[in-house]
């Protein structure tokens, strides 16, 4: 892949959903010395507690993680939930999709299977006091109005993952592209997110590379791994960590955060990564 420069620009001010603050500018990989990668809790501390609940999200927030993912779904009736799956296999051996079920269905489902209640993104932001970013990995199809005026609403630092060119278009005209990851299908179409607008690349551990990371770099971008492989997406051990920040990563997004945070001695470093933590 031949490198290519990228200026990183700020959104226009109409874009103010998810302004970075001024002190915030993305600073670039090779400036950063030997800083560590930030730690990213996958689905909150999914290692400690049940995925992508208000349990698994403070945990990690207190812990001290730079940045929190969670999975954004919608249900049928229009309520925007943090679900992971595709369907509720998993959960009750039915091959439902979330989407076509009520909330109330769906909370019905997963409590009658020993699951704990559905958690919805406005329940998550009106009990959510902490200061550590939220990650939504979008797992719609389009970014709806309503969604687009909850982003309106939140106060804290925060940032959109795009699957599709579609939903990437779309957040581009709700927030900066230093806010907008890019959960890239392929690596060929890294340059393809880039120039339609994002400012984070997240890759999955099988395809990182140094030069990869570089010619995400050069493009612009800050780079993002999600450990782990197919099966067991956010499992990985120290030896692949090094791997990874050897190879010029930015940040981690892993399951065990305390992996990472029991081996942190400069943690509080999120500025030089393109993530802010709030004061």
């Amino acid at each position: 892949m031949a490198a290519v420069s990228f200026n990183i620009a700020f959104a226009d001010s109409s874009q103010e959903a998810c302004e970075p603050s001024q002190d915030t500018m993305i600073v670039s990989q090779h400036s950063r010395g030997e800083l560590e990668m930030l730690v990213i809790a996958h689905r909150g501390a999914s290692e400690n507690f049940i995925e992508n609940t208000l349990e698994a999200i403070n945990f990690a927030a207190d812990k001290g993680v730079d940045g929190i993912e969670i999975d954004i779904r919608r249900s049928v009736d229009g309520h925007f939930i943090l679900f992971h799956d595709k369907n509720l296999l998993n959960i009750d051996g039915i091959e439902t999709s979330p989407e076509d079920l009520s909330l109330e269905d769906l909370d019905t489902r997963l409590i009658k299977a020993g699951h704990t209640s559905i958690l919805t993104l406005n329940k998550l932001l009106y009990e959510y006091n902490k200061k550590v970013p939220l990650i939504f990995d979008l797992k719609i199809n389009k970014l709806h109005d309503e969604f687009i005026e909850t982003l309106h609403h939140i106060s804290f630092e925060y940032y959109l993952g795009v699957r599709t060119l579609s939903v990437l278009k779309s957040a581009n005209k709700v927030c900066s592209k230093e806010r907008i990851l890019g959960l890239i299908p392929s690596i060929d179409v890294i340059k393809d997110f880039v120039n339609s607008g994002v400012g984070v690349i997240r890759l999955w551990e099988e395809w990182v590379t140094k030069d990869l990371v570089k010619y995400c770099h050069d493009l612009g971008c800050t780079v993002w791994v999600m450990t782990g492989r197919r099966g067991s997406v956010g499992e990985t051990n120290e030896s692949v960590l090094k791997r990874i920040k050897l190879a010029g990563v930015d940040g981690v997004l892993l399951n065990n955060i305390e992996l990472m945070i029991n081996r942190h001695s400069n943690f509080k470093t999120s500025a030089n990564y393109g993530l802010k933590t709030s004061k």
